[in-house]
Order: C-alpha cells, then sequence, then structure tokens
C-alpha cells in the first residue's frame, strides 16, 4: 500500500490555468514575496496544471499569508 503525500502544507487557491484558460482549485509548490524597495509587493506562487502538468506561476492573494498562520 502506498500512501499519497500532499506536496505541501498550504491551503488550495483558486487560480487562473493558463494552459486551459479555467479556473481550478491548487495548492502551490511555493509561495513567495516579490516588491520593490518602497512597494507594497504581491504574493506569487507556483502551480503544476493539472491538465498537462507543467508548472505556471500565478498571482496569491494577499489574505493567504494568514491562512497559513492559522
Amino acid at each position: 500500500m502506498e500512501e499519497e503525500k500532499e506536496t505541501t502544507s498550504y491551503p488550495e487557491v483558486e487560480v487562473l490555468d493558463p494552459y486551459t484558460g479555467k479556473k481550478v482549485k491548487l495548492k502551490p509548490l511555493k509561495v513567495w514575496s516579490l516588491k520593490k524597495k518602497n512597494g507594497k509587493g504581491v504574493l506569487m506562487g507556483q502551480f503544476i496544471s493539472p491538465a498537462t502538468g507543467a508548472p505556471f506561476k500565478a498571482k496569491v492573494p494577499e489574505e493567504y499569508l494568514e491562512n497559513i498562520k492559522e
């Protein structure tokens, strides 16, 4: 018996899959912040398309960090 291992402990986020053009709920592999010196910045996440298996990057909502801390 093989157990399925989750890739991350991050909660799911609804993002637009660029390969299919559909909104899907996925867990990000990695999340990081992009910002300029004096800017507010945005959160980015790396995801894998369920249709093609190809990786892509998408913006993650700001409330996302609050969900991780809970």
